[in-house]
């Protein structure tokens, strides 16, 4: 166990020394023991608690949030739009257009 808190702090002590963005800023002088107070605390830091281990895993397949009405509107003109062969500036345009319509005419008729 000695020997390999001594490989640690050894190895923490290159790193520290060698990493142009800690140079010399860990490094005490006069003192060879000690690197730096974090080190110390880092070798005799206690082991994580159960609740730190037991945490639940997100789910990866997850959606962030739901699909804005704008996107499911792109989404369903998108073939038609790849029909015409527009381009991408273009398409981005019309589709803006278009949905900025269908939605005053929606607030036309269906608001009071």
């Amino acid at each position: 166990m000695a020997v390999a808190q001594a490989l640690i702090r050894v190895y923490l002590l290159f790193i520290l020394a060698v990493n142009p963005l800690h140079r010399g800023r860990y490094l005490h002088r006069g003192s060879s023991t000690s690197a730096s107070p974090s080190l110390d605390r880092v070798l005799s830091s206690k082991p994580r608690s159960p609740l730190h281990r037991n945490r639940k895993h997100k789910d990866p397949l997850k959606p962030k949030h739901p699909i804005l009405a704008f996107l499911v509107y792109v989404n369903e003109r998108r073939a038609a739009f790849r029909e015409e062969n527009k381009n991408v500036l273009e398409m981005a345009k019309k589709n803006k257009k278009t949905y900025m319509e269908a939605m005053e005419e929606y607030k036309r008729t269906k608001r009071p």
